[in-house]
């Protein structure tokens, strides 16, 4: 009598463990990737929508340093750091693989009512060149650029925006560098929909259908470009 008392108590109990399984969850831990850094402004930072989704594409969890209001040239709107700076601390907190990253978005102030000049362009195109130079010296191997969509309001066009990503392009193969752009005004997803359609209500900002949209753009990027498809950090000699 006593054995089938213990095996029926054993029988519930892990019945009792599995409905506890089934109604709680278990949400899988993410691997930390601490050789893979994200920068950039507030096109990640101000929800984080894009960050969650691309981690949970790649199982990782990266080092981040964006910043809202962060500026490539000039320091930042209200950012600590511009996106530079941004760099620097990273490489300081360790070696680095790979960035993925946005950057120019303030600085041609996307969004709002200023042409974007020829002058301005020439100091964006400056502070890129030397990020990239940082970048190659240091023994970065892959750099993801995300681009910025086309807004209602924005002085910027999306022969603006193609035009940077063929400067990045260009500018990263001669400093041996695995650059990919990754480039949203010309995707079929944001050209077949109104600007209103994937911002929010400052017409500026990706909703949250649109992070998930422009992380799986990157993450279909790094699969296609072989980037942090293999080992982990340990394995990394830079």
């Amino acid at each position: 009598m006593k054995k089938k008392t213990l095996l029926i108590f054993a029988a519930m109990s892990v019945a009792f463990a599995m409905i506890i399984g089934f109604t709680t969850g278990c949400e899988p831990q993410l691997e930390e990737r601490d050789c893979v850094v994200m920068l950039g402004d507030s096109i990640f930072a101000l929800s984080e929508d894009e960050t969650a989704y691309l981690e949970d594409l790649s199982g990782h969890i990266y080092r981040h340093y964006y910043q809202n209001g962060a500026q490539l040239e000039g320091g930042s709107i209200i950012a600590r750091d511009d996106i530079e700076d941004q760099y620097d601390d990273a490489i300081r907190d360790g070696d680095i693989r790979t960035i993925i990253m946005d950057g120019g978005g303030n600085d041609m102030l996307l969004g709002g009512d200023m042409e974007y000049s020829e002058e301005l362009q020439a100091e964006i195109f400056a502070a890129w060149n030397r990020i990239l130079d940082k970048a190659a010296s240091d023994g970065v191997n892959n750099i993801v650029i995300q681009g910025y969509y086309v807004t209602d309001s924005g002085g910027v066009t999306i022969e603006d925006l193609i035009q940077t990503e063929n400067y990045l392009l260009a500018a990263g193969a001669e400093r041996g560098l695995n650059l990919v752009y990754v480039n949203p005004a010309t995707d079929s997803w944001f050209a077949n929909r109104r600007p209103s359609q994937y911002t929010t209500f400052d017409g500026i900002h990706p909703t949250e259908a649109a992070s998930e949209r422009l992380a799986n753009m990157v993450w279909d990027a790094m699969v296609a470009n072989n980037i942090e498809q293999g080992a982990g950090c340990r394995y990394f000699n830079p």
